[in-house]
Formats: structure tokens, sequence, C-alpha cells
């Protein structure tokens, strides 16, 4: 089972991957090594979709990010 997350950010999701942005939709790794589904949806948000076990260490990673990328 896969767990969805939307991110806000092409400045954050490039701190997330190393996956050409401008190739979406692809499959690669995010956040060192988790293996990801990810779509652009409308202008800077994006969908990824990550295995279910994963998806809660995905979104604090995310969380920890964005808050850095603000501070």
């Amino acid at each position: 089972a896969l767990a969805a997350l939307e991110v806000e950010g092409e400045r954050l999701l490039r701190r997330l991957t190393e996956l050409d942005l401008d190739a979406l939709p692809a499959v690669g790794a995010i956040a060192r090594g988790v293996p990801a589904v990810i779509e652009r949806r409308d202008g800077e948000r994006f969908r990824l979709f990550v295995p279910q076990e994963l998806g809660h260490y995905v979104a604090e990673v995310v969380a920890d990010l964005a808050e850095g990328l603000r501070a």
C-alpha cells in the first residue's frame, strides 16, 4: 500500500530529490533513499506516493525541511 503526501514548493522538493522536476511524473528516491512516485499537480504543488510504512518518516522529513527553508 502507498501513502500520498502533497508538497508545496519547488525549492522544497529539490531538497527532497535529485530527480528532474521538468520530467515528472517519475519514479525515484526521496528523503535519502525512500522509493517514491512523484507527480506535479498545479504550479508548484507536487504529490508524492511512498510505501505506507515510510509515510510518517517522509512527512517528518518534509516538515523539517520546510521549517528550515522558512528560517
